[in-house]
């Protein structure tokens, strides 16, 4: 499926807003149309309510069974209202529906933790990051 550059623009906002509420960027038409090719099997949602970007969500392409989702962000106002968890249903119905046996995610936070449980995730461990050049 091919998604438009003006949709592709509003789900890296609602993207980049879910994450960072106090962003002043914008998304220009060459970040989205870099985005769009390197989709290549990769899933790409964006919610909108009332024609508003609200939220967006990903997963990788399926490989070898496995597949991460990824981004999964909700713009600041429309929180608490199920939209992620139903975008990270969505992606793990589109990533079983491709072969996937295994999906996973990283949680940023305990409140992020708590929707991909309602999701049906579990924790299986805490991962430590080293950066040398931070």
């Amino acid at each position: 499926v091919l998604i438009s550059a003006p949709m592709l623009r509003s789900r890296l906002t609602a993207q980049r807003l879910g994450f960072d509420p106090d962003s002043t960027a914008t998304t220009d038409p060459a970040e989205a149309e870099e985005t769009r090719t390197r989709r290549n099997g990769r899933l790409a949602l964006l919610a909108r309510m009332n024609g508003e970007p609200v939220a967006a969500a990903g997963a990788t392409a399926p490989f070898d069974g496995i597949t991460e989702l990824v981004g999964i962000a909700t713009r600041v106002p429309f929180r608490r209202r199920g939209i992620a968890t139903c975008l990270t249903d969505l992606s793990l119905r589109w990533a079983f529906a491709h072969g996937v046996e295994i999906a996973c995610l990283t949680a940023a936070d305990r409140d992020a933790g708590r929707v991909y449980e309602r999701a049906g995730f579990q924790p299986v461990g805490t991962m430590l990051a080293y950066c040398v050049q931070c």
